[in-house]
């Protein structure tokens, strides 16, 4: 399978400045850039979804760009549409409709200029099969039919989208033999493969190898994104904060001396069954979505998962009581100083409540109405964190107490919680499988 030069070519070149591309919102391609001269290639590689298809139809035009400039140096502006070949994962292909009668409406509907039908399929080895529906005709056959339609008319670019999909080995030397010699006679191939071509001099351009980086990264990301999507667990948590705190000073009268002795406790109370409502959903969605079975058949650790998890659920529920403090604190007739000691006390404990949380999540996933039998199991567990807790928020305010002891003390069972509850969730989760 080898083209004839094209006649006469015009010495081309194609360029890509900053290219950003948008799916579904999504940026897929961005801030992209290179160039390709006459006689070059380029294999874009990557995982799926990585973008080379995407790349590929935005260079043909069939893709708008949010930024970016595509265009092909020395030809005219009207021409570029005229200077390439597009061959997508479709083949473009009507199945009534011979092999020869395909390439041949395809020669004429792109100008011609290249090979004739008949000898366009002899060079992929199809002249056997010139007169056959396509329709009768097997994938490799039709792929071979639709990469000959690259040699009926003559055009410079190639953009090939996983061109060596449904061939044989045989095959594959004859698509490498002609892309050679289009190459030789002055041509351009960009080429989106997870396999190689057959063009050792070609460049390679890998797209979106970051994102594989981290299996524990991607797991984040996703937790972020759904918590954010489906919103409720952030909200709920800081309404039932602001409610905790409005309630009191109807309770126990507006007098501001001792609303300024109690305060540091109501937040912290307040935040500690906050925190309570949102621990049932830390496993139960992938519970019920079956991504809690698929968890142990990956590479990564089951504990480390948990601590991923966990630390999603605090970024979500967490660190908005915590950030909440300081505002509700006012209400509580709390002075800077006091405002200040909350919230690093929040910061440093609040993590711990997550973690613990995380074992009583764990060992109640399956039960349908498990919200009480987990509220049961982590309250005794969380008191330690809110004595410490309280009692170094106070100490900032006055009290008899140094702030550093119990806050030191905070920090340290924060510390152990991050050594200790992501094993022990993972083995009640373990042990649910069992």
């Amino acid at each position: 399978m080898s083209a004839d030069p094209p006649s006469d070519p015009q010495p081309l070149r194609l360029e890509v400045e900053d290219l950003c591309v948008e799916r579904g919102g999504r940026p897929v391609i961005d801030g992209l850039g290179f160039s390709l001269a006459s006689g070059e290639a380029l294999l874009v590689t990557g995982r799926n979804g990585a973008g080379k298809s995407t790349l590929l139809r935005a260079i043909a035009g069939l893709l708008p760009h949010r930024r970016g400039r595509v265009a092909i140096a020395g030809a005219k502006e009207e021409e570029p549409a005229g200077l390439l070949h597009y061959l997508a994962h479709a083949d473009g292909l009507k199945a009534p409709l011979t092999a020869r009668e395909n390439l041949d409406f395809w020669a004429r509907f792109l100008g011609g200029g290249g090979l004739a039908p008949e000898r366009a399929l002899e060079r992929v080895g199809l002249a056997h099969v010139g007169e056959a529906p396509v329709a009768i005709l097997s994938a490799g056959q039709k792929r071979r039919i639709a990469l000959a339609r690259l040699l009926v008319a003559n055009r410079p670019l190639w953009l090939l989208d996983e061109p060596t999909s449904a061939l044989d080995r045989a095959a594959r030397e004859r698509l490498a033999e002609a892309m050679r010699a289009h190459l030789a006679a002055g041509g351009m191939i960009v080429a989106a493969t997870h396999e190689p071509l057959g063009l050792p001099e070609a460049r390679e351009l890998a797209l979106g190898g970051e994102a594989m980086s981290s299996p524990l990264l991607a797991l984040f990301r996703r937790d972020l994104s759904v918590a954010r999507r489906i919103g409720g667990s952030a909200t709920m948590g800081v309404v039932f904060f602001l409610v905790m705190v409005t309630i009191v000073p109807f309770a126990i009268g507006p007098d501001p001396n001792l609303l300024a002795r109690i305060g540091p406790a109501v937040l912290w109370i307040a935040a500690l069954l906050a925190s309570l409502l949102c621990f049932d959903r830390l496993f139960q969605a992938d519970m019920e979505d079956g991504s809690l079975d698929l968890f142990p058949l990956a590479a990564t650790p089951l504990e480390l998962v948990v601590l991923v998890k966990c630390a999603a659920h605090w970024v979500t529920t967490g660190l908005p009581l915590t950030l909440a403090a300081p505002v509700l604190g006012l209400m509580l007739q709390q002075d800077e100083t006091a405002l200040a000691a909350v919230t690093a006390t929040l910061l440093a404990g609040t993590p711990a409540l997550t973690l613990i949380g995380a074992i009583g999540a764990a060992a109640t996933v399956t039960l349908r109405r498990g919200g009480l039998l987990m509220a049961l199991l982590v309250l005794p567990l969380t008191i330690p964190v809110l004595i410490f807790g309280v009692s170094a928020a106070g100490a900032a305010s006055g009290g008899t107490v140094p702030f550093a002891a119990p806050f030191a003390i905070l920090c340290a069972i924060s510390l152990a919680s991050l050594a200790l509850c992501p094993f022990a969730a993972a083995a009640a989760l373990r042990h649910l499988g069992e």
